[in-house]
């Protein structure tokens, strides 16, 4: 997980931020517009480092589901 997240945090658009991570979960904060964008580097990441840790092919599928929020109530 921590290669997971050097490898998002240094793919991320300069005007989005990690900014908390809880166990597996990882919040990012980003514009709307990016939200799209970022999820598909969240899931890149999660799968490269992961293949680096674990080599290829992967016994175990990695399965990711990035969500998006609007405000911490939807969280």
């Amino acid at each position: 997980m921590k290669l997971a997240i050097f490898l998002i945090v240094r793919a991320l658009p300069p005007d989005a931020e990690l900014i908390l991570t809880i166990h597996d979960e990882l919040l990012i904060l980003c514009r709307a517009d990016q939200a799209e964008g970022v999820a598909k580097i969240v899931v890149a990441s999660v799968v490269a480092a992961y293949k680096v840790a674990l080599g290829e092919p992967l016994s175990v599928p990695i399965v990711i589901k990035p969500t998006t929020i609007q405000n911490w109530s939807q969280k």
